[in-house]
Protein backbone atom coordinates (compact mmCIF):
# COMPACT_ATOMS: atom_id res chain seq x y z
CA UNK A 1 0.00 0.00 0.00
CA UNK A 2 2.81 2.19 -0.95
CA UNK A 3 0.32 3.57 -3.59
CA UNK A 4 -2.42 4.71 -1.43
CA UNK A 5 -4.89 7.81 -2.19
CA UNK A 6 -4.16 9.21 1.18
CA UNK A 7 -0.44 9.97 0.38
CA UNK A 8 -0.61 11.24 -2.86
CA UNK A 9 0.83 14.54 -3.77
CA UNK A 10 -0.39 16.56 -6.60
CA UNK A 11 1.61 19.38 -8.33
CA UNK A 12 0.17 20.84 -11.47
CA UNK A 13 1.66 23.79 -13.95
CA UNK A 14 0.19 25.00 -17.24
CA UNK A 15 -0.81 28.17 -18.72
CA UNK A 16 -4.47 27.98 -17.42
CA UNK A 17 -5.45 29.89 -14.06
CA UNK A 18 -4.77 28.21 -10.71
CA UNK A 19 -8.88 27.70 -10.27
CA UNK A 20 -8.65 25.84 -13.34
CA UNK A 21 -6.07 23.51 -13.12
CA UNK A 22 -7.46 22.94 -9.47
CA UNK A 23 -11.28 21.91 -11.26
CA UNK A 24 -9.33 19.74 -13.81
CA UNK A 25 -7.58 17.92 -10.75
CA UNK A 26 -10.74 17.25 -8.61
CA UNK A 27 -12.17 15.74 -11.67
CA UNK A 28 -9.55 13.46 -12.25
CA UNK A 29 -8.58 12.51 -8.84
CA UNK A 30 -11.88 13.99 -6.83
CA UNK A 31 -13.61 10.38 -7.16
CA UNK A 32 -11.26 8.29 -5.77
CA UNK A 33 -11.79 7.24 -2.19
CA UNK A 34 -9.38 8.04 0.70
CA UNK A 35 -9.62 4.11 1.99
CA UNK A 36 -8.14 3.56 -1.75
CA UNK A 37 -10.74 1.73 -4.50
CA UNK A 38 -8.98 -1.33 -5.20
CA UNK A 39 -8.04 -2.84 -1.78
CA UNK A 40 -8.20 -6.13 -1.61
CA UNK A 41 -10.55 -8.36 1.20
CA UNK A 42 -8.41 -8.76 4.44
CA UNK A 43 -6.02 -5.78 3.47
CA UNK A 44 -4.94 -2.83 5.69
CA UNK A 45 -7.31 0.19 5.53
CA UNK A 46 -4.81 3.03 3.24
CA UNK A 47 -3.74 5.84 5.85
CA UNK A 48 -2.01 8.52 5.68
CA UNK A 49 1.12 6.89 7.53
CA UNK A 50 3.83 5.03 5.29
CA UNK A 51 3.74 1.41 6.75
CA UNK A 52 6.95 0.66 8.50
CA UNK A 53 9.33 -2.15 8.15
CA UNK A 54 11.23 -1.84 11.13
CA UNK A 55 10.39 -4.97 12.60
CA UNK A 56 11.72 -7.49 11.89
CA UNK A 57 14.83 -6.06 12.23
CA UNK A 58 16.60 -6.15 9.03
CA UNK A 59 20.43 -5.92 10.18
CA UNK A 60 20.41 -8.03 13.59
CA UNK A 61 23.37 -7.77 15.84
CA UNK A 62 24.29 -11.37 14.56
CA UNK A 63 24.98 -10.02 10.58
CA UNK A 64 26.78 -7.04 11.50
CA UNK A 65 30.41 -6.97 11.63
CA UNK A 66 31.55 -8.92 9.01
CA UNK A 67 34.29 -8.77 6.48
CA UNK A 68 33.58 -10.05 2.98
CA UNK A 69 36.49 -10.30 0.59
CA UNK A 70 34.89 -10.43 -3.51
CA UNK A 71 37.16 -11.03 -6.69
CA UNK A 72 36.60 -8.34 -8.57
CA UNK A 73 36.70 -8.19 -12.31
CA UNK A 74 38.51 -5.21 -12.70
CA UNK A 75 42.16 -4.07 -12.05
CA UNK A 76 41.52 -1.61 -9.27
CA UNK A 77 40.69 -2.69 -5.48
CA UNK A 78 38.18 -0.93 -3.55
CA UNK A 79 37.17 -1.40 0.11
CA UNK A 80 33.61 -0.45 0.96
CA UNK A 81 32.35 0.10 4.79
CA UNK A 82 27.97 -0.33 4.80
CA UNK A 83 26.93 1.35 8.53
CA UNK A 84 23.62 0.10 9.45
CA UNK A 85 22.25 3.17 10.85
CA UNK A 86 18.56 3.97 12.11
CA UNK A 87 15.38 5.43 10.21
CA UNK A 88 15.43 9.22 9.72
CA UNK A 89 13.19 10.12 7.38
CA UNK A 90 11.20 11.80 9.37
CA UNK A 91 13.90 13.86 9.84
CA UNK A 92 14.70 14.89 6.45
CA UNK A 93 13.86 18.20 5.71
CA UNK A 94 17.20 18.90 8.14
CA UNK A 95 18.90 16.75 6.21
CA UNK A 96 21.57 15.27 8.20
CA UNK A 97 23.31 12.92 5.93
CA UNK A 98 24.96 16.55 4.15
CA UNK A 99 26.75 16.80 7.43
CA UNK A 100 27.84 13.42 7.64
CA UNK A 101 28.82 13.15 3.72
CA UNK A 102 30.58 16.69 4.41
CA UNK A 103 33.08 15.77 7.31
CA UNK A 104 34.06 12.13 5.81
CA UNK A 105 34.11 13.35 2.21
CA UNK A 106 36.48 16.76 2.71
CA UNK A 107 39.77 16.87 1.54
CA UNK A 108 41.72 19.33 2.99
CA UNK A 109 44.74 19.35 5.39
CA UNK A 110 44.80 16.32 8.46
CA UNK A 111 41.05 15.14 6.94
CA UNK A 112 40.78 11.43 6.57
CA UNK A 113 41.37 11.18 3.05
CA UNK A 114 44.27 13.53 2.97
CA UNK A 115 45.71 11.19 5.89
CA UNK A 116 44.73 7.90 3.11
CA UNK A 117 46.19 9.78 -0.13
CA UNK A 118 48.44 12.13 0.29
CA UNK A 119 50.62 10.89 4.17
CA UNK A 120 50.13 6.77 3.68
CA UNK A 121 49.23 6.74 -0.39
CA UNK A 122 47.14 4.16 0.14
CA UNK A 123 43.61 5.36 -1.23
CA UNK A 124 43.02 7.82 -4.33
CA UNK A 125 39.28 8.21 -4.22
CA UNK A 126 36.11 8.16 -1.53
CA UNK A 127 32.68 8.24 -2.13
CA UNK A 128 29.73 7.94 0.04
CA UNK A 129 25.75 7.07 -0.48
CA UNK A 130 22.95 6.75 2.21
CA UNK A 131 19.30 4.53 1.13
CA UNK A 132 17.57 5.28 3.40
CA UNK A 133 14.15 3.02 4.05
CA UNK A 134 11.79 3.08 7.01
CA UNK A 135 13.43 -0.53 7.69
CA UNK A 136 16.59 1.90 8.47
CA UNK A 137 19.25 3.62 6.86
CA UNK A 138 22.09 1.90 4.96
CA UNK A 139 25.53 4.53 5.07
CA UNK A 140 28.04 3.18 2.55
CA UNK A 141 31.74 4.64 2.73
CA UNK A 142 34.04 3.60 -0.43
CA UNK A 143 37.46 3.73 -0.79
CA UNK A 144 39.30 3.09 -4.02
CA UNK A 145 42.67 2.01 -3.03
CA UNK A 146 46.06 1.84 -4.44
CA UNK A 147 48.39 -1.58 -4.48
CA UNK A 148 49.41 -0.37 -1.32
CA UNK A 149 46.41 0.08 0.53
CA UNK A 150 44.86 -2.57 -1.05
CA UNK A 151 47.34 -5.02 0.28
CA UNK A 152 47.26 -3.65 3.70
CA UNK A 153 43.44 -3.03 4.26
CA UNK A 154 43.32 -3.77 8.31
CA UNK A 155 45.81 -0.35 8.38
CA UNK A 156 43.41 1.48 6.26
CA UNK A 157 40.58 0.60 8.78
CA UNK A 158 42.79 1.97 11.30
CA UNK A 159 42.73 5.20 9.34
CA UNK A 160 39.04 5.48 8.96
CA UNK A 161 37.61 4.39 12.67
CA UNK A 162 40.32 6.69 14.42
CA UNK A 163 38.18 9.63 12.17
CA UNK A 164 35.34 8.54 13.44
CA UNK A 165 36.66 8.27 16.73
CA UNK A 166 38.31 12.30 16.55
CA UNK A 167 34.55 13.10 14.90
CA UNK A 168 32.76 11.63 17.90
CA UNK A 169 34.96 12.86 20.40
CA UNK A 170 34.42 16.62 18.93
CA UNK A 171 30.37 16.29 18.68
CA UNK A 172 28.51 18.28 15.65
CA UNK A 173 30.72 21.47 14.98
CA UNK A 174 27.14 23.97 15.12
CA UNK A 175 28.82 26.54 13.07
CA UNK A 176 30.01 23.63 10.57
CA UNK A 177 26.68 22.44 10.22
CA UNK A 178 25.49 26.33 9.57
CA UNK A 179 27.52 26.75 7.02
CA UNK A 180 26.99 23.64 4.81
CA UNK A 181 23.25 24.90 5.48
CA UNK A 182 23.94 28.47 4.08
CA UNK A 183 25.78 26.54 1.40
CA UNK A 184 22.40 24.84 0.54
CA UNK A 185 20.29 27.60 0.36
CA UNK A 186 22.86 29.54 -1.61
CA UNK A 187 22.94 26.80 -3.98
CA UNK A 188 19.16 26.80 -4.43
CA UNK A 189 18.22 30.10 -4.62
CA UNK A 190 20.70 30.53 -7.69
CA UNK A 191 20.63 27.40 -9.34
CA UNK A 192 19.28 27.44 -13.05
CA UNK A 193 15.81 26.80 -13.46
CA UNK A 194 14.72 23.52 -14.47
CA UNK A 195 11.93 22.15 -16.49
CA UNK A 196 8.55 22.82 -15.72
CA UNK A 197 7.94 18.61 -16.07
CA UNK A 198 11.46 18.34 -13.14
CA UNK A 199 10.20 20.71 -10.86
CA UNK A 200 6.59 19.48 -10.61
CA UNK A 201 8.00 16.03 -10.90
CA UNK A 202 10.59 16.75 -8.00
CA UNK A 203 8.04 19.14 -5.75
CA UNK A 204 5.54 16.31 -5.52
CA UNK A 205 8.56 13.68 -4.28
CA UNK A 206 9.67 15.71 -1.78
CA UNK A 207 6.13 16.38 -0.12
CA UNK A 208 5.45 12.71 0.39
CA UNK A 209 8.85 12.95 2.71
CA UNK A 210 7.46 15.80 4.74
Amino acid sequence: LHYCPARMRLVSFGSKPPKEQLSAAEEAFGSIPKAGAFAGEGMPACSKDPISHAQPVAWPENRLHKWVDIEGTTQHASLWLAFQLPDVSQSYAKQPFDYIDWVLSYKGVNSMFYVLRDVLAWAHGLGTSADQTSAGTTFTLTLSLTDAGRDRPEFVLDVVFAYLARLQRQGVDAALHQSIADAGALSWQWSPPSSPVSTSSGLAERMTRI
